[in-house]
C-alpha cells in the first residue's frame, strides 16, 4: 500500500500540467474507483440525512480540514502528488497526513466522486500579469461561480489550486482546506484563475 507507485514525482512544470495528473490519480483506481475509498467516505457521510448531497459534500470537505491532514511543501522543483490510498493508508499508520494544496484537492475530488459527486479544479495566481482572465468582480463573491475551462496545457503564473463542487442550483462552490475560512479572502486576492473540467 505504502509503496512507490502510490506517490507520483517529476520535475514542476508548472501548476497546469499537474492538473492533468491530478484528474489521471482521482479518476483511476487508486482514486474515485477505488472501494477502499468509496467506504472511507460513507463512513464519514454516514450520519447525513439521505439524499442530502450537499450535507455529503461538506462531511467530505470538513473531514479534510481536521488534524488528520496537514499542509505541507513539496521538495524544490519537484512536483508530488500522493494518490487517495497512499493518503488514507499514511493517516490510518501515523494518525495524519502531509499534503499539499494539489493532493487536498485531489483527495476531494475522488471522495466526492465517490459518492457520485461533480467536482472540478481551478488553478489561480496572484499576480496581475496573465495570459488568462483578469480579476473580474465576480472574485468578491465567495460562491467564486466562474465559466471557462481552456486547454489544461496552456502556460500561466498559476501558484494554487484547488477543488470546486456542483452545489444544488448549478453554483460552484470553492471547497479548499489550504484556505478554509480565509477563501473569501483569497478569491478577493486572486488576480487570474483557470478552470479545469472533465465532460460527463
Amino acid at each position: 500500500m505504502a509503496g512507490a507507485e502510490s506517490v507520483k514525482s517529476w520535475d514542476y512544470l508548472g501548476t497546469p500540467q499537474t492538473v492533468v495528473k491530478m484528474f489521471e490519480i482521482s479518476d483511476g483506481d487508486r482514486g474515485q474507483r477505488s472501494f477502499k475509498l468509496r467506504e472511507r467516505a460513507e463512513n464519514i457521510i454516514r450520519y447525513v440525512r439521505p439524499k442530502d448531497y450537499w450535507s455529503e459534500v461538506l462531511a467530505l470537505y470538513y473531514w479534510t480540514c481536521g488534524p488528520q491532514f496537514r499542509y505541507t511543501r513539496d521538495p524544490r522543483k519537484v512536483e508530488q502528488i500522493k494518490d487517495p490510498l497512499r493518503i488514507l493508508w499514511e493517516i490510518d499508520r501515523y494518525g495524519s497526513s502531509l499534503v499539499d494544496c494539489d493532493e487536498y484537492s485531489t483527495f476531494l475530488r475522488s471522495a466526492i466522486g465517490a459518492i457520485g459527486g461533480r467536482t472540478r479544479f481551478a488553478t489561480v495566481g496572484f499576480r496581475p500579469k496573465c495570459d488568462g482572465k483578469i480579476n473580474p468582480a465576480l472574485f468578491d463573491d465567495p460562491i467564486f461561480n466562474l465559466m471557462t475551462s481552456p486547454h489544461p496545457r496552456l502556460p500561466g503564473p498559476f501558484t494554487h489550486v484547488f477543488a470546486q463542487a456542483l452545489k444544488p442550483g448549478g453554483i460552484w462552490v470553492t471547497i479548499d482546506p489550504v484556505a478554509g475560512p480565509r477563501t473569501p479572502k483569497m478569491h478577493r486576492r486572486v488576480k487570474q484563475y483557470r478552470i479545469y473540467t472533465k465532460e460527463d
